[in-house]
């Protein structure tokens, strides 16, 4: 349209109300285009009239005065009309913006959160995860597995629900269900893993492989009477109807007081099985032995599974494979307490307790069914899979995974059988490279049993085993605990144990915290540790005992690598200097304020003693004797 065009309005001003509104929105688009064409162009000729380009008194005024006249009234009428025409096409546009908004509006979708980018939904997830749930802190709190980060980051249930809302946030969450998963020694538990590693979105999170290494000893497959005579005491315990919880599980008392009475009837028909070798003859005692009889055929179903993973390296292959499909699964844990309880004792499974009521047989066989931990070899069961504490590694370094964190935690076996030879060795090593975190902690699960003298042998393959990882050139936190791993009337191992301690070169520049526990060393050992360590290295003892030498000596040397360091600590350590003060100046007071560990180790008033000298907060050593003179700076 040209500037001067005339516009075909009527004067009584356009309607609009037969426009289609699919074309209205295109409609305005070209008149707010004219109207700013009308727009500029009204502009230039103003500036052309205020700047006499047209006026009599041009260059041209004097040669053709007429002509000059002439185009300034055409200049004048020319904007006059395009002024008109400006004010006209203005009422088109706002006719048209009333037409267009009366007609779009219903059809405008406020914005929620489904119009945000998957890149801000998964930010939200993460922070919706790590919520804290009240429910959940207590139990997470205790789980020894479970970094700091994930003890208060558990609100797993709401990714679940939100997955569970549509697609697109399950596409977006689903990533941040699982963090850890974990494996017992069975098929229904590899075939989990097995799953979980084939799922696309699922597989992203998982960061850490649990391995509960409790296992079904060999010698009760064969003898129902030694099976009977473990499940008594372990019967006795699911019994109790003041367990917490129990009675929420429950219509009625009288339903529990009904499971209650079935299940004190077994106990004596199994002592007198045990005791006589024969079965009873009465209704209950037939009863009883029937449930017997089906919960060690449970158990020798899940024996038969456990030797065809760990024997046949199924275990190994399918840990291999599943971390080959999910490479940020970078931790291990392995341990041989079974955290999990058995699936009829969990509070959401009301009706299948109801349902145990009547067949009781299947109770027994869930319940009764339970793995051994590690130190049940002292009683007699059959020696458990050590060899997973290497095999499990190096399947991950197969699978081309470079493990950053490595915790073991189990209770001390009868024998570790850790004898590798030189290529696994060096294959372990190379596993190695990049570990940032080792811990490593052997202690009773249960009841304290007097551990017998430990073939020095075996002793020496464990150190080997472990310095491969304490000595790892990337290593940031360390944790060495042998507690119940050896005795100290077992001269033999606790020189392996010393000597392997002072040849390690403790050379990681990333080293930040050590902690070693349960140990048994001389001075000189302990001292060469020490001086190997970084400056103001985290350094914590808790019940090391020195063979010789004075705690007073290796107070002065720690001080000077860990002053400034106040993650430090010290306590329960023993020496015979520490015995003389202990009998002739301390009182029991001042024993717990000198070495005992604080209630709250993050309380610097609650400090013992000993430590605030080592980490620079008391100028003397409490352990020199009054008069003398401190040594260190």
């Amino acid at each position: 349209m040209e500037p001067t065009q005339q516009l075909p309005l009527s004067p009584g001003g356009p309607t609009f109300d037969d426009f289609d509104h699919h074309t209205i929105f295109e409609k305005l688009i070209n008149v707010e285009r004219t109207h700013q064409l009308i727009h500029e162009a009204t502009g230039r000729e103003n500036e052309r009239i205020s700047d006499g380009d047209l006026s009599t008194t041009g260059p041209h005024a004097d040669v053709e005065p007429a002509r000059a006249q002439t185009h300034g009234l055409i200049a004048t009428d020319e904007s006059s009309k395009l002024t008109a025409g400006l004010s006209k096409l203005e009422e088109v546009r706002l006719a048209l913006r009333r037409a267009f908004n009366a007609r779009a509006r219903p059809l405008i979708r406020n914005l929620n959160i489904m119009d945000l980018p998957d890149e801000l939904l998964r930010q939200i997830f993460v922070l919706v995860r790590s919520t804290p749930r009240v429910d959940d802190r207590y139990y997470y709190h205790w789980d020894p597995f479970y970094s700091e980060y994930e003890k208060y980051s558990s609100d797993f249930k709401s990714i679940e629900n939100a997955r569970l809302s549509c697609r697109r946030f399950c596409n977006t969450s689903s990533h941040l269900l699982l963090t850890r998963i974990d494996v017992h020694l069975n098929l229904s538990s590899l075939a989990h893993l097995d799953e979980v590693s084939r799922h696309p979105i699922i597989s992203k999170g998982i960061r850490s492989l649990r391995v509960i290494a409790s296992y079904h000893g060999s010698q009760m497959v064969h003898d129902i009477s030694l099976f009977a005579s473990k499940c008594i005491p372990l019967f006795r315990s699911r019994q109790s109807p003041w367990e917490p919880g129990t009675e929420a599980r429950f219509d009625s008392e009288e339903q529990l007081k009904k499971l209650m009475n079935k299940a004190r009837d077994f106990v004596p028909a199994w002592t007198s099985f045990v005791n006589t070798h024969q079965e009873p003859n009465d209704a209950k005692g037939r009863h009883a032995m029937e449930a017997l009889r089906q919960g060690h055929a449970r158990y020798r179903q899940l024996h038969r599974e456990q030797e065809l993973l760990v024997e046949d390296g199924a275990l190994s292959q399918t840990i291999s494979a599943a971390a080959a499909r999910m490479p940020k699964m970078d931790r291990l844990l392995i341990t041989d307490h079974h955290y999990m309880k058995p699936p009829l004792r969990k509070k959401k499974q009301d009706s299948a307790w109801k349902e145990k009521l009547e067949t009781p047989g299947l109770w027994i066989a869930e319940e009764m069914a339970v793995p051994a931990v590690w130190q049940d070899e002292l009683l007699g069961n059959s020696h458990p899979p050590t060899s997973l504490l290497y095999e499990l590694p190096l399947a991950f370094y197969r699978a081309g995974t470079s493990l950053t964190h490595v915790n073991i935690r189990i209770s001390p076996p009868l024998s570790f059988c850790l004898d590798l030879d030189k290529e696994q060795s060096s294959e372990l090593k190379l596993a190695m490279e990049n570990l940032k975190y080792f811990s490593f902690t052997c202690h009773y699960q249960h009841s304290r049993y007097k551990m017998p003298r430990r073939d020095p042998q075996d002793t020496k393959n464990l150190m080997d085993y472990l310095a491969i990882f304490l000595d790892s050139q990337k290593v940031e936190r360390l944790n060495c605990g042998l507690s119940v791993a050896v005795v100290r009337k077992d001269l033999d191992d606790v020189e392996v144990i010393g000597s392997t301690f002072s040849r390690l070169r403790w050379s990681s520049p990333r080293l930040r915290c050590l902690s070693l526990s349960g140990l048994h060393i001389h001075l000189h050992e302990l001292l060469k540790v020490i001086d190997r360590l970084e400056p103001k290295v985290t350094l914590r003892l808790n019940e090391i005992d020195l063979l010789s030498g004075t705690w007073t000596e290796a107070l002065d040397a720690i001080r000077m690598k860990c002053a400034g360091s106040l993650d430090s600590q010290i306590s329960r350590i023993s020496s015979e200097d520490i015995m003389v003060l202990a009998r002739e100046v301390w009182t029991d007071e001042e024993w717990e304020d000198m070495i005992e560990p604080p209630y709250d180790d993050d309380d610097i008033d609650q400090m013992n003693e000993v430590t605030r000298y080592i980490t620079g907060l008391r100028p003397d050593n409490p352990l020199r004797p009054r008069g003398k003179k401190d040594t260190t700076e």
